[in-house]
C-alpha cells in the first residue's frame, strides 16, 4: 500500500512547492517559525545520513509539515517499518503508520495532525473503522525502498494551531517591507534555545536491510523551534513575481525555507494587530 503512494507523495511535494504556500487571508496576520536542530542543513534543509541511508526533511509550509526524503544509499533494497516510525512533541505521539494505529480514543488527534492531502474521507482504515470498531484486516506497514531509490513521505502538520503568543508589552522591531523597499513595517519576533522553546519535536525511523528485519536500525532527530516572528500577511508574502495560467498572483515568500513553517492568526489573537490599531 505504502510503495503504491510513492507518486502521489511525490506529487504532493512537487505541487507543495509551487502552490502549497496561497494563504487563506491576504489581509490578515501570520506567524513564521525557525527550526534548528543539531543535525545539518544543505540548501536549507536538515539532513541526517549514515552509510545507509540519507533522511532529509521539508517543514515548509501552513502549521509546517513533517515531510521526509528518504534516500537508499545501499546498491540493495533497504525496508522503512512504519509502525516502529514515529513524530512526536511534548504532548502527541503519532505513528507514521496511523491506519495501523488509529482506534477511537486518539482518532481526534491524528485527524488534527493529518495532513490535507491525506483527507480522512479518503483513508483506507475509514471504510472499515466504525464506531469504534476496526476491521481485522492486515495493513501493510513496511515500504521497501530500491537500490539508490527515493521514497517521499508527507503524512502530518507540525502543529495543530497556533504555538506561541507575545506578550503584549513587547516592544516591535523596523523592518523594510518586502512588498515595498520604500516603506518599512512593524515585526515581533522573540528567540529561544533548546531548553526554552515553546515546541520541540523529533522524528524517528526504523528500518532495516532485510525484509524480516531479523537486524534493525533506527534514526531519531531532534529539532526546536528557535524563532517566532509576527507580521502582516502583505510583508510575509513579499513582492508580486508573476501569475499563474488562471491569472492568480504569484508572490515571492521571502522567508521560504525548508528549516521554516508558517501559521495563519486570526486578528484577535494577533499582538501585532492589537498594537496597529492601539496607535492610530
Amino acid at each position: 500500500m505504502y510503495r503504491g503512494l510513492v507518486l502521489i507523495l511525490l506529487s504532493g511535494f512537487f505541487s507543495l512547492n509551487v502552490i502549497g504556500q496561497d494563504l487563506k487571508n491576504a489581509s490578515g496576520y501570520i506567524q513564521m517559525y525557525e527550526v534548528s536542530s543539531k543535525i545539518p542543513t544543505t540548501n536549507d534543509k536538515f539532513y541526517y545520513e549514515n552509510d545507509t541511508i540519507k533522511v532529509t526533511y521539508y517543514f515548509w509550509g501552513n502549521r509546517g509539515i513533517m515531510q521526509i526524503s528518504i534516500f537508499n544509499k545501499k546498491d540493495f533494497p533497504i525496508f522503512i517499518d512504519w509502525n516502529k516510525s514515529f513524530m512526536q512533541n511534548a504532548t502527541d505521539k503519532l505513528m507514521y503508520a496511523y491506519e495501523a494505529n488509529i482506534n477511537a480514543s486518539n482518532s481526534k488527534m491524528y485527524k488534527a495532525y493529518l495532513h490535507e492531502g491525506r483527507n480522512l474521507s479518503s483513508m483506507d482504515y475509514e471504510a472499515q473503522y466504525q464506531m469504534g470498531e476496526k476491521d481485522k484486516k492486515k495493513i501493510e506497514t513496511v515500504t521497501e525502498v530500491k537500490a539508490k531509490g527515493f521514497y517521499m513521505s508527507l503524512r502530518f502538520h507540525l502543529v495543530t494551531g497556533d504555538v506561541y503568543k507575545f506578550e503584549d508589552n513587547i516592544a516591535p522591531v523596523s523592518e523594510t517591507r518586502s512588498d515595498n523597499s520604500r516603506e518599512t513595517t512593524d515585526v515581533l519576533q522573540a528567540s529561544f534555545d533548546s531548553t526554552n522553546s515553546p515546541l520541540k519535536f523529533t522524528s524517528k525511523l526504523t528500518y532495516s536491510t532485510s525484509k524480516d528485519f531479523i537486524t534493525e536500525s533506527s534514526i531519531t532527530n531532534a529539532f526546536w523551534v528557535s524563532k517566532v516572528k509576527e507580521m502582516d500577511a502583505k510583508h510575509f508574502m513579499g513582492e508580486k513575481v508573476g501569475k499563474t495560467p488562471e491569472g492568480f498572483a504569484i508572490y515571492k515568500y521571502p522567508s521560504r525555507k525548508s528549516t521554516h513553517f508558517y501559521i495563519e492568526i486570526e486578528k484577535k489573537n494577533s499582538v501585532l494587530y492589537k498594537k496597529s490599531k492601539a496607535t492610530k
